[in-house]
């Protein structure tokens, strides 16, 4: 997952539950990987690497906000934003694509969940 989120440490929603409130981490959306018929929440760790991670991290999460509620304009906006300020945020790249994708094509029939193209 780490290479289609574009990010270092993707962890899943279990194991973000399991470090509770002592790291720094984003949800970063929900995944169908191969074998597993349940969607998987997705997390990053990495957001502490950088100086206003803390700002980054609400950001990003504001906008899978309203891309989950399929106001892809208002996500788009708000990744677009983020990334002009920090250029180097690989899952704010993906989901803003995800946005931009959407507003062309609409929801895909599994919205919001993201099917993985490989393992």
């Amino acid at each position: 997952a780490t290479k289609y989120l574009k990010s270092r440490l993707i962890i899943t929603g279990s194991t973000a539950e399991a470090l509770g409130q002592d790291f720094l981490m984003r949800r970063v959306a929900d995944v169908r990987v191969v074998n597993l018929e349940q969607p998987v929440q997705l997390y990053e760790l990495p957001c502490g690497r950088i100086p206003n991670a803390q700002e980054i991290c609400q950001k990003y999460e504001q906008a899978l906000e309203h891309f989950e509620r399929r106001d892809f304009r208002e996500s788009a906006q708000l990744l677009t934003s983020l990334l002009t300020a920090e250029l180097d945020d690989g899952p704010s790249v993906i989901l803003l694509s995800r946005a931009v994708q959407a507003m062309v094509d609409g929801a895909g029939p599994n919205h919001p969940v993201w099917q993985l193209p490989g393992k």
